[in-house]
């Protein structure tokens, strides 16, 4: 009978012993980034959190709050999870039903869920994950390229209005 439940405890310690052993797949902490950034976005990263920064300053003064917080969000997902979901959360809360709560939810959802994905070896999750990096570098290209074409629009209208006074 000692045999019969001595051999329980073995196993038991055996299968205990295999799933601690170091190189086992554990889960990443939240604050982990969710993508790695290369050089080539590091100089986008810097550049679009610049912009932003500046931009957060005045946002409350013409109300696109929700789009600040949520390219904060983007920029944070190479940077911090726990981060971006705040980022997220916070876009949701300047604007629930506006053009990107649906997005902040569903990044929401994914930050919630992601270490059932990030623990994968899987071909095609390791290829989404990659498609979901590209369009996460093409907003923040976007955001950069709208903010420069503001930058250039404000510097234009002065210009404009005292060659009309003259």
């Amino acid at each position: 009978m000692w045999l019969r439940h001595g051999s329980w405890f073995l196993l038991v310690g055996m299968f205990w012993g295999c799933t601690t052993m170091p190189g086992t797949v554990t889960s990443p902490p939240a604050t982990a980034p969710v993508f790695q950034a290369d050089e080539t976005d590091n100089v986008l990263l810097q550049s679009v959190q610049r912009e932003q920064e500046l931009l957060q300053n005045t946002c409350a003064h013409n109300q696109f709050c929700d789009q600040v917080h949520f390219t904060q969000g983007m920029l944070a997902l190479f940077q911090n999870g726990e981060a971006a979901t705040a980022s997220f959360q916070q876009t949701l809360a300047d604007a629930p039903k506006g053009p990107l709560a649906d997005s902040s939810t569903r990044w929401i959802q994914f930050l919630a869920h992601r270490t059932a994905l990030t623990t994968s070896t899987d071909e095609p999750t390791e290829a989404l994950l990659e498609a979901m990096k590209g369009l996460v570098r093409t907003w923040l290209s976007q955001q950069r390229t709208a903010s420069m074409a503001a930058a250039t629009v404000r510097t234009v209208e002065p210009a404009k209005s005292q060659d009309q006074t003259v």
